[in-house]
């Protein structure tokens, strides 16, 4: 097994039928060695199957095909594979190669498991070391922290009606733990010519950035677990996976943005988010709506699944259901108040002091306006009525944003 995994790193769920993406390249080899490995040892009731889609990109791409299929006849797994042209399914979706490839493979691993007709779950290789690269690209684009969240388990929605369980059992795990792995293991495997060209940012990042971090004392799977301390490998169930609750974006890329550019975006940001695409077009539904309030430079919609709103230079996009967007519970005791959020916070409390949730005409110590305040520290709507007060002689102390992911504000009583 590699270093730092067991058995139920890798199976949440014996039950299931695993199907393993597999290009041929190490990451995925080796974990179609590792599913094959367990099934042959009795720890699964359902035969592992490994897909392989052939993307149409590379000369070499059909020899990748057939090294897989003899992998699969060699560890003794069903095999799917199947052809795509890619360049034409991205530009009729208006996606990148990477997108479109993502999706197209979503696609028919959803497909193959209707097939099979049994409960499954697709598992891709995304190691460590992808993950470290995705948050470094995300940083460059000024993601916040929420945005670098990559869980091993996701429900990803493929269409209105479709969506897809996905696990990603190595993102603990180095690629120089593969490597080291498979040559200890002698297991071949192919290597992709595009890896080693520095025409993408992606692997300019790998052949320069993340060396250098490295020698620095970085290292990719500590970085995930850190991030991901409380999510549990092994018997975690596929519906207690952990989900992304909200996203925070700039409100400067809707600004003279098409129709197609916004619902492009907010299609990303709601499969983020584990939601289906925004319905409409330029002039009518929930797309129109939101193009029309942009161009007031203020946004205020919501449907049933999810709550779009702007506050300052930030859109916010929330899930209907999402725990932020419940009042927290609290405790008191003589020196301070205990508000249970994310996690638990602390707040020394005053003599005459109380916590209070947000009402009509309610003012700070200083006098001002809570609703002015609000709009001042571009505290968003949804969150307004749920963020916690410290209230003393009937104004407001402290606004207790911490709790829900905004900014602590306090204030100082009028001479």
């Amino acid at each position: 097994m590699l270093p730092g995994l067991t058995a139920t790193d890798l199976l949440p769920d014996r039950t299931l039928v695993y199907i393993v993406g597999c290009s041929g390249g190490l990451d995925s080899v080796v974990l179609a060695h590792l599913y094959s490995e367990l099934f042959h040892a009795g720890e699964l009731d359902e035969s592992p199957v490994l897909f392989h889609l052939d993307h149409g990109l590379r000369l070499s791409s059909a020899r990748d095909a057939r090294f897989v299929e003899r992998l699969a006849a060699t560890l003794g797994l069903p095999l799917y594979s199947d052809r795509i042209r890619l360049r034409v399914l991205a530009h009729r979706g208006g996606f990148n190669l990477e997108e479109a490839g993502r999706l197209a493979r979503y696609r028919r691993m959803s497909r193959i498991g209707r097939q099979i007709g049994l409960p499954y779950v697709g598992v891709t290789a995304h190691h460590a070391d992808d993950y470290a690269e995705s948050v470094l690209l995300k940083m460059m684009r000024g993601a916040t922290d929420r945005a670098f969240l990559m869980p091993s388990f996701i429900e990803l929605p493929l269409s209105r009606k479709e969506t897809i369980s996905l696990f990603r059992p190595l993102l603990k795990t180095t690629r120089a733990d593969l490597e080291s792995y498979a040559k200890e293991h002698g297991i071949a495997y192919r290597e992709d010519p595009t890896n080693r060209s520095d025409e993408y940012r992606r692997n300019r990042l790998r052949h320069t950035v993340v060396p250098a971090l490295k020698d620095e004392g970085w290292e990719p799977g500590a970085l995930w677990r850190r991030l991901h301390a409380g999510e549990r490998f092994g018997r975690t169930t596929l519906a207690a996976a952990p989900t992304i609750e909200h996203l925070v974006l700039p409100f400067a890329l809707f600004e003279g943005a098409s129709a197609g550019e916004v619902k492009h975006l907010l299609d990303r940001a709601l499969l983020r988010l584990a939601l289906k695409p925004v319905q409409g077009s330029a002039d009518s539904g929930v797309l129109g709506e939101i193009m029309k309030q942009s161009l007031s430079g203020r946004l205020n919609v919501q449907t049933k699944d999810w709550i779009l709103c702007s506050a300052g230079d930030a859109i916010w996009i929330f899930r209907s259901d999402a725990a932020m967007l419940k009042r927290p519970a609290y405790t008191e005791d003589e020196r301070e108040f205990i508000i249970h959020g994310r996690r638990i916070f602390r707040y020394a409390k005053g003599e005459r002091q109380t916590v209070a949730f947000f009402e009509p005409g309610m003012r700070t110590t200083t006098g001002t306006k809570l609703k002015e305040i609000f709009l001042r520290e571009a505290i968003p709507l949804p969150l307004r009525s749920v963020v916690p007060l410290i209230v003393e002689d009937g104004r407001v102390v402290r606004i207790c944003g911490a709790v829900v992911g905004v900014k602590d504000v306090r204030f100082d009583r009028q001479p």
